[in-house]
């Protein structure tokens, strides 16, 4: 899985925050692409088809002046031609940090919106994230169509067995993240 997202270096080309180039890679969001999609085929070249490739990137970057939804749906297009089997939808920017990892104001699933976008553009799998810390949640996200997976980060680290007790029918026993972004905060000490 490549990290085009939240101001990591592939989003740096991606966005018109960070991309001032006045070359091939930079201009117009098709110019910006230019850098990722160039990854993704001589990935695609040198792996064979067999060998799946992900593609994570922010569906907005919240900002003024950031990658929109719409420049990310035209992305993901671009992306898929590339060679990518599945886009992976999350949220933000370095400087939009809440909206990388949720905290405890914001609403369960609030980013689930930006995956269902760029699935009305794209034929591959598309993952979404964000604060999905309950499985019934999950099973809305997935049986109205705005997702085909879902990525699990902090409720894994609250319940590693989540996934398991959802499975059989166990809910009540799964100890749900709540956002208090505590794991965030060890890692960025």
């Amino acid at each position: 899985e490549f990290h085009g997202a939240h101001g990591y270096l592939i989003c740096q080309f991606l966005s018109p925050l960070s991309n001032k180039r006045t070359d091939e890679y930079g201009g117009d969001v098709y110019k910006r692409s230019k850098f990722a999609v160039d990854i993704v085929k001589l990935s695609r070249q040198k792996l064979g088809r067999e060998y799946p490739i992900l593609f994570r990137i922010s569906g907005s970057e919240i900002e003024e002046g950031g990658l929109t939804t719409e420049e990310t749906r035209i992305i993901a297009r671009l992306l898929q031609e590339a060679g990518v089997d599945c886009i992976d939808v999350s949220a933000g920017y370095y400087r939009t940090s809440e909206w990388i990892s949720q905290p405890a104001f914001m609403k369960p699933g609030c980013i689930v919106k930006y995956a269902t976008e760029v699935k009305r553009d794209v034929s591959v799998p598309v993952i979404t994230v964000g604060r999905i810390n309950d499985p019934r949640l999950a099973e809305n996200i997935l049986e109205e169509g705005n997702a085909d997976i879902i990525a699990l980060g902090r409720p894994l680290l609250a319940d590693p067995d989540y996934p398991l007790k959802a499975q059989q029918d166990k809910r009540q026993d799964i100890v749900k993240c709540i956002a208090c972004n505590t794991c965030m905060d060890l890692v960025f000490l």
